[in-house]
């Protein structure tokens, strides 16, 4: 089933495991935001009880071994399956599935998982309300010269010597804008990353200087 036609939908995934918090971020890079997880065993705030979903709401099912309880459970008729297809996940009508064959392994080194990963990452940084600025410190400051990962304030400070109000700088792997911080002197800022969330993160984090970003 074409991924796009959920979107603008209310989407739920169920149970909670790795590979339905995976494919909530792969449903995020498509511009697809879903409401929570439907899962009987667990508890956090992004769970909800299967009693508050309405009938348009549409629930996804990742369960290799407990999915037709899940089905039977829920009694709705927007229900999904989500099954392996080589690497990545078919969605399938409940009514039209015939079992798993065989289970979604995420191989994490791909950029395919790279992008869901980073996106994820600044996503629940942003959505937690977390410190902007220091984002991405946990791998080093730039104003360290003791830092345990490194004398990073050497790196700053070489890079600040070759930085102009005239320069355009290419970063390429942006992420959550680290070092962009210290190229705002620069005239203008070619930023580029795997993950498309982090447009939207830099946007926040440099609103008063976002004349000088091209993404």
């Amino acid at each position: 089933m074409d991924i796009l036609k959920f979107k603008d939908k209310n989407i739920y995934l169920s149970p909670k495991n790795n590979v339905t918090e995976f494919y909530a971020g792969y449903l995020f890079q498509q511009d697809i935001k879903i409401k929570g997880y439907i899962d009987s065993f667990k508890t956090s705030k992004d769970i909800i009880n299967k009693d508050m979903l309405n009938e348009n709401d549409y629930v996804l099912i990742y369960s290799p071994n407990h999915w037709q309880e899940i089905i039977k459970t829920l009694q709705k008729e927007n229900l999904y399956i989500l099954t392996p297809n080589n690497d990545f996940l078919d969605i399938i009508h409940y009514k039209k599935f015939d079992g798993y064959s065989s289970v979604f392994t995420i191989d994490i080194n791909t950029n395919f998982a790279q992008k869901i990963l980073w996106a994820n990452h600044l996503k629940n940084h942003f959505v937690n309300q977390l410190d902007h600025k220091i984002y991405g410190y946990e791998w080093g400051s730039p104003e360290k010269d003791n830092d345990p990962l490194g004398n990073y304030l050497r790196i700053n400070n070489l890079l600040q010597n070759i930085i102009f109000p005239t320069s355009t700088i290419l970063e390429i792997g942006t992420l959550g804008g680290k070092w962009t911080n210290y190229m705002l002197n620069a005239k203008k800022i070619i930023c580029v990353d795997i993950n498309s969330y982090f447009i939207e993160f830099i946007k926040e984090k440099f609103e008063s200087n976002i004349n000088k970003f091209d993404f």
